[in-house]
């Protein structure tokens, strides 16, 4: 693949298609709405992807197992992405509403598409890929009390709680998580745009 072997990349793509779109919907399943589904995301992971072997970015890429941790890198990256540009202003901040608001007269009895189905437990492949990823972007950010407030909010503290464990104002820990928001998704973005 790297000397330019199309039936090499094509080959890749076949055997890790369906896996990958599995990691991506897993990563989507939070998302407020679904403007792109999983295959966007693993479409856009292989090309990031096939340029990166094209431009020799990968230092080490000599084993199947090192061919999978950079697809399932590269796919979390883009689906993390993903949800983050769902979320954004342009596209409603959030407030765009689901099938949850169709519900009224007539409707409480009807199952919506998504209530219809059940959730899958997460794969112990994903378990790793999801902690690789926390700590990826708990190592991005510049110092310890960062981290701290991010790992407090992880646990679920609220900002009220987290001024009081790390001896700071409220305002302190809603500036400092929304500096943290500012990181991960420049981090995010320059990942996906290398």
């Amino acid at each position: 693949m790297r000397g330019g072997d199309e039936i090499a990349a094509h080959s890749i793509w076949n055997q890790y298609i369906k896996q990958l779109s599995i990691v991506a919907r897993n990563y989507l399943k939070t998302a407020p709405q679904r403007m792109a589904d999983e295959e966007d995301v693993v479409v856009k992971a292989f090309n990031s992807f096939f340029k990166g072997v094209k431009d020799d970015r990968f230092e080490r890429l000599n084993s199947r197992e090192d061919l999978w941790q950079i697809l399932i890198m590269l796919t979390s990256r883009h689906a993390i992405s993903q949800a983050i540009a769902e979320n954004c202003k342009k596209r409603g901040g959030g407030n765009v509403h689901n099938e949850s608001a169709l519900s009224g007269a007539g409707l409480d009895n009807f199952p919506t598409a998504i209530s219809a189905f059940s959730g899958e437990s997460p794969t112990p492949e994903f378990v790793v890929t999801m902690l690789q990823q926390c700590q990826y972007l708990l190592d991005s950010l510049p110092n310890a009390l960062l981290r701290d407030i991010a790992l407090l909010r992880f646990e679920g503290f609220a900002c009220a709680e987290i001024a009081k464990r790390i001896n700071r104002s409220e305002r302190t820990v809603q500036r400092k998580l929304a500096s943290i928001r500012r990181q991960w998704t420049s981090v995010l973005e320059n990942e996906l745009h290398r």
